[in-house]
């Protein structure tokens, strides 16, 4: 997944938005940020679908959706708007 953009929410932490490209993702998953030359191990807290009705709250996040999903792990002060995440 791309990262389209990120902002940091209060009591909630670093949000990262994009649309998953192969695969999908689940709540929990290990992941691997690939940012500025470097690759970092960070953790799906939690996601939500962008545009959704309800509450957009789920545990899966499907190929093609526009998704935010809270992450942990990234180091302060590194850019991760387009940077990549896989698993």
């Amino acid at each position: 997944m791309v990262i389209q953009d990120s902002f940091m929410a209060t009591e909630v932490g670093l949000v990262v938005t994009g649309r998953p490209e192969a695969g999908d993702i689940e709540q929990g998953e290990q992941m691997v940020l690939e940012a500025d030359g470097g690759q970092y191990q960070v953790t799906v807290l939690a996601m939500r679908r962008m545009c959704a009705r309800g509450d957009g709250a789920w545990n899966v996040a499907r190929e093609g959706e526009n998704i935010g999903l809270v992450i942990d792990g990234v180091p302060k002060g590194l850019s991760v708007v387009g940077s990549v995440l896989w698993s």
